[in-house]
């Protein structure tokens, strides 16, 4: 099934995309589009894109204070009336499989 975005919602991705690699340049690995643009669920003038952008390594102070500066960039566009964007970090080195405790 194809899914056909309005002008609006291709611009709000587009831009995102710009301002993604501004600001974190190398350390973007991958960005998903998520919610009701890829669920087919997309209504024009309500719904907004939400992604999930994962990244090759951990974030430091100065990506953090980029961010920061990228959503109020996207958020001023005035393109979306908020910002539901989630980050990750594609492998922690670091992770160990514990027994949940309950």
């Amino acid at each position: 099934m194809v899914h056909v975005l309005d002008v609006a919602a291709r611009a709000a991705i587009d831009r995102y995309l710009e301002l993604i690699g501004q600001a974190l340049g190398g350390a973007c690995a991958g960005i998903y589009l998520t919610g009701s643009a890829a669920l087919g669920d997309w209504l024009p003038g309500r719904s907004d894109p939400d992604f999930r952008t994962v990244t090759n390594r951990s974030l430091d102070e100065a990506d953090l204070d980029a961010l920061a500066a990228l959503h109020e960039q996207y958020l001023r566009c005035g393109i979306r009336s908020r910002d539901d964007t989630g980050y990750m970090r594609r492998v922690d080195p670091g992770y160990q499989r514990l027994q949940p405790r309950w």
